[in-house]
């Protein structure tokens, strides 16, 4: 194991730039949604939904987050599943690097990160078209 001084010089802080921002962007939001209705200006309703009764992938994030920031898990998941389990990967995501951070410091290998990248492309692709099928069928 290398001495202490080389391990710390070897620690790169840039890898948890990208999720704190995002978890902190996330946290200012939960605390416009929890004041939302107090707000002077309101986000107009969905276009798309207005006019063609499709709604998009957002449809119903605004009210899920603010069901998120008073606490209220199921109704916020039954808003829009996508935004809340967003808001919760992202708070993972976080996690994992502060974890990888307080290991070793060092990011993942270019090979392994585009195989990761993909994966979790995928993933979300997967997971926004199954979100948006849940939305055609059963948002409030």
């Amino acid at each position: 194991m290398p001495p202490e001084s080389t391990r710390q010089a070897s620690r790169r802080p840039e890898i948890l730039v990208a999720p704190a921002v995002t978890f902190l962007a996330v946290c200012g939001l939960l605390v416009v949604a929890r004041f939302y209705e107090k707000l002077p200006i309101q986000a107009p309703p969905c276009q798309l939904r207005d006019l063609s009764g499709i709604p998009c992938l957002g449809c119903g994030g605004t009210r899920a987050m603010m069901a998120l920031a008073e606490g209220n898990l199921l109704t916020a998941i039954r808003f829009n599943p996508a935004i809340t389990f967003s808001a919760f990967a992202i708070t993972g995501w976080l996690i994992w690097r502060l974890i990888v951070f307080s290991r070793e410091g060092k990011a993942p290998s270019p090979l392994w990160t585009r195989k990761k990248v993909f994966l979790v492309i995928l993933g979300f692709t997967v997971l926004f078209v199954a979100n948006w099928v849940y939305l055609l069928f059963y948002l409030p």
